[in-house]
Parts: C-alpha cells; structure tokens; sequence
C-alpha cells in the first residue's frame, strides 16, 4: 500500500468496524431481550468493555461502570456471553488482532434494554 492510501485504508477500516458492532449490537440486544430479561422492578445504565478475537471468540467482556444493580450487570455479561461467537472479522478488518470497543447499555422497566 502507497503511503498515499492510508486515509482510505483508514476509512475502509473504520466503516468495516462500524458494521461489525451494529452488526454484534443486533445479536447481542436480540439473545439479551430473549434470553436474559432483567428485573422487571429496575432499570439502569451501566457501560461494559468487550475484546473479539479475530475469528469471532469472545476474549474479554467487563462491566467499567455498573448500574448499580448486579442484576443488570450481570444480565449484560450474559447476553455478551451468550451471543459468542460472533462473526469472523472480515476483509475490512484484515490484520487487525483484535476488536476492542466499549457500549452502554440501557435497561428499561419491562425486561428490556438497548445497547449504545
């Protein structure tokens, strides 16, 4: 690659990222409201750190702000858990080692919640 095609390496690279995490967003809000309700009675927002391996493995989910509700904390963790494995990374995330990101996750009254 020509040192002139980094940006566009760069974007290509980014815009390959954003899909991977809507597209782990959807699984994961999908198997969480499924499978792993929260307490009816509590809502809460708390942010966790997820690591992916480049063939698709979970290395590492933590909770880096709780909600104050272990309840949540811990629904969040096993939705992320439950969802894996996710997707090989694909072309646009050649090379890369791995795919950190943190997402805030929002529970709602009624055993909901939504990751942003």
């Amino acid at each position: 690659m020509q040192p002139h095609d980094e940006p566009l390496r760069d974007s290509l690279t980014r815009a390959a990222r954003d899909r991977y995490i809507a597209d782990w967003t959807r699984r994961v809000e999908d198997i969480g409201n499924r499978r792993y309700p929260a307490p009816a009675h509590l809502a809460g927002q708390l942010r966790i750190r997820v690591v992916i391996r480049p063939d698709g493995q979970l290395a590492q989910a933590e909770v880096i702000q709780s909600s104050g509700h272990p309840e949540l904390d811990r629904a969040a963790l096993n939705a992320v858990e439950a969802a894996a494995p996710y997707r090989p990374f694909d072309q646009g995330l050649a090379g890369l080692e791995r795919l950190e990101f943190t997402r805030t996750w929002r529970f709602g009254k009624g055993n909901n919640f939504g990751v942003h």
